[in-house]
């Protein structure tokens, strides 16, 4: 038996048995994790009409499997799990094939909608010591969990957050396109220290076209700060026990840990009394004066904006880790996103590779069957039991399992999923294809998603579509 159940009239929880296996680097004491799995993907239509978000398909391996492996090596073999509960069974089926015997995980589940803030208060009593929280769309390099873990305990901090910049680290190659911005949704302004700690945190969406500073703020300045908005948050965090504690007591006021707790949080540093104790229910706001910062929006896009600030250092410090520009990170919650990370993926250059077997230049299944009188490119992955007909030229494209591929198929930057049947003579440019579906003959499609099940009439000509079957 590999798992048993918990219910009650909110939730779900079920905890595997299975025997766990340590991991190189392990440095798991006095920290648990937390994988927020309940996301919905609500930009990523039509993709994440029938599949959670947490399985979509990255390099034909469903997406949670890279946060599963990011612990591993780290060297955690614990992890709570949260989602909602139409996601238990193929989160759990993703745990059993692949992962049993190298990890534990506790599902906890719910039926109501709930913000991250609302999870991770549902879960407080299961943590017993700092939470490292990690969002179930992140892909990125488990080494920085150390330098993060780190900072995090030699600093004291309240809170500590991994951050990006807005360009995807390790994934530019020389003469390609600029990483399109709408990736990296949404943006911030974030200041920090030359230590790492962060004094402001803002949505940018909440400024017009300056950027507005309270002036109590500046009056306590004694070292530099820039004002950026150049980074990006990736939803890794790690919490202090008192925040957790102060999260739950407060837990009525905050929805999202993102554009909600995690900025009161900061803005509470400058609080003597939050900040010793977390228990205030409201930060103190001072007299509403603001500094304009002088600087255009185009200057401020530029991350030039700098001040300076600093404040007493009391118990409750934040603090960031910024990647490295030469490692892999993203996150998948946008649909430009998923198909940049399958490309980067297909590569096989970065931590995680696909699961099938590496040709000299891409990844073919070995229960594939591919027609000698087809090429198939460098940084390709064709999928379990997938056919594929004569005269095919396949070029940076991620092929699911048990598609039917006919002949003289032209595929370019495009990412199918699975049981998809493409009848001869069609050719798709930077398309995504959901599962179950059909693209009759001769078609030509180029920049268009297509939904679940969805059947592309015989010669259609689509540029910049997006079908669902109930079009």
């Amino acid at each position: 038996m590999m798992a048993s159940a918990e219910t009650s009239t909110s939730a779900a929880a079920s905890s595997t048995t299975t025997t766990t296996t340590a991991a190189a680097g392990k440095f798991s004491f006095g920290f648990q994790v937390v994988l927020l799995a309940g996301g919905s993907g609500s930009r990523m239509s039509p993709l994440s009409d029938t599949i959670p978000k947490a399985m979509l398909p990255i390099a034909n391996r469903p997406l949670i499997s890279y946060q599963l492996e990011f612990l591993l090596k780290a060297g955690f073999t614990e992890v709570i799990i949260v989602a909602h509960h139409n996601s238990t069974q193929a989160i759990t089926s993703v745990v059993q094939d692949v992962y049993q015997g190298k990890i534990t995980t506790s599902l906890v589940t719910y039926k109501d909608a709930h913000g991250t803030a609302e999870a991770m208060a549902k879960v407080r009593e299961r943590i017993h010591g700092h939470a490292i929280i990690i969002s179930a769309d992140l892909i990125v390099d488990w080494a920085i969990l150390r330098e993060m873990v780190d900072k995090h305990i030699t600093n004291s901090a309240a809170i500590t957050m991994l951050l990006c910049h807005r360009t995807i680290p390790g994934a530019q190659e020389p003469g390609m396109p600029a990483i399109p911005d709408e990736m990296f949704t949404p943006k911030d302004y974030i200041g920090m220290d030359g230590n790492g700690r962060v004094v402001f945190l803002a949505a940018a969406a909440d400024f017009g076209e300056k950027l507005h500073v309270r002036k109590a703020l500046l009056r306590k300045a004694a070292s530099p700060v820039m004002i950026r908005s150049d980074l990006y948050d990736l939803h890794l965090y790690i919490l202090s026990p008192n925040v957790l504690d102060y999260l739950v007591e407060n837990k009525g006021n905050f929805s999202s840990l993102k554009s909600e707790f995690l900025p009161h949080i900061v803005k509470g540093q400058f609080s003597p009394t939050q900040s010793a104790a977390l228990s205030a229910t409201s930060v103190p706001e001072d007299n509403g004066e603001e500094e304009e910062s002088g600087f255009s929006q185009e200057k401020i896009d530029a991350a030039i904006a700098e001040m300076t600030h600093s404040c007493p250092l009391p118990p409750a410090m934040c603090y960031a880790v910024i990647m490295p520009p030469t490692s892999y990170c993203t996150r998948i919650n946008t649909i430009p996103a998923f198909v940049e990370a399958n490309k980067q993926i297909a590569r096989g250059v970065h931590t995680y590779i696909p699961w099938e077997e590496r040709q000299k230049n891409n990844f073919i299944s070995t229960t594939a069957d591919v027609s000698l009188r087809t090429q198939v490119a460098a940084d390709c992955i064709v999928g379990d039991g997938t056919g594929i007909g004569d005269r095919c030229g396949i070029r940076k494209t991620v092929i699911g399992k048990n598609c039917n591929i006919a002949d003289n198929i032209r595929l370019a930057n495009t990412v199918i999923m699975d049981s998809v049947i493409i009848k001869p003579g069609c050719s798709l440019t930077d398309c995504v294809i959901c599962n179950n579906v059909e693209i009759g003959e001769g078609s030509e499609l180029r920049n268009c998603y297509i939904g679940v099940s969805v059947r592309v009439e015989p010669g259609s000509k689509l540029t910049n579509e997006t079908l669902t079957v109930d079009d």
